[in-house]
């Protein structure tokens, strides 16, 4: 498939934000016309799970594919290293992709996602 053939993957990732806090969801009194938008053009997963809601900790789990007792990081440890798994970011590259991050991260050491990242 060529780069032009690919799908565009668009990942917004928010910490403590409830799903029915969007427009989209139907909340009755909070407005988020352009994630309202992004849900109804794309794939909104209404189910999703953490298994460690902590933000650096679901970082690292959604950028590795394992879970905290794999990849150790169950609380907030800033300087643990990434896992010496493929990550995700690393992943899409593969697959011609490019990846980029924008905002926090919070991963060691900073370029750990195979990501050019602004922070």
């Amino acid at each position: 498939m060529s780069a032009s053939e690919q799908p565009h993957v668009l990942l917004i990732a928010t910490d403590h934000w409830p799903a029915s806090l969007l427009g989209v969801a139907g909340h009755p009194a909070i407005q988020t016309p352009t994630l309202d938008q992004l849900a109804r053009n794309g794939i909104r997963f209404t189910r999703g799970y953490s298994e460690c809601p902590v933000c650096i900790p679901a970082r690292r789990t959604l950028m590795t594919g394992t879970m905290p007792r794999t990849h150790g990081d169950r609380v907030f440890k800033d300087r643990l290293p990434m896992p010496a798994v493929p990550t995700m970011a690393q992943t899409f590259r593969d697959a011609g992709y490019q990846a980029y991050a924008v905002g926090k991260l919070h991963v060691y050491p900073r370029n750990a996602t195979g990501l050019d990242s602004t922070t």
